[in-house]
């Protein structure tokens, strides 16, 4: 997954659906994990683009300049957002679809730009 700023959310819920009903599960439990030490998972409202813009709007208040930290690639902040968002989500699968509920999508959090493979969402029932 290509991102297109240093912190984005990213809103995957289409491509985890995707994965949850091609799995043919009924009932049961969609596990998702993104396998970056600086890409976290979350899930929160998307019927408001300002509730993405504040989140990261605190990220970047809260932690501040890259360069404050020790880490030597200069992307610190990213692995302390990981860390706070978790890098895993589990899903209830209800009547074959993911129970999100009306106003809630699964966001993938990309505390810095990331260009390597296609990260693929995996089910378990």
């Amino acid at each position: 997954m290509q991102t297109q700023r240093h912190r984005e959310l990213v809103d995957v819920t289409v491509q985890v659906r995707a994965v949850a009903r091609g799995a043919g599960v009924t009932e049961g439990l969609c596990c998702v994990f993104v396998p970056h030490t600086t890409a976290g998972l979350t899930i929160t409202k998307n019927a408001d683009p300002d509730v993405a813009a504040d989140l990261l709007r605190w990220a970047e208040e809260a932690l501040g300049s890259e360069h404050r930290f020790k880490h030597w690639e200069g992307n610190a902040g990213g692995h302390i957002l990981s860390s706070l968002f978790g890098c895993s989500l589990t899903i209830p699968i209800v009547a074959g679809d993911l129970a999100l509920g009306r106003w809630l999508a699964h966001l993938r959090a990309s505390p810095r730009r990331y260009r390597g493979s296609a990260e693929r969402p995996t089910e378990t029932s």
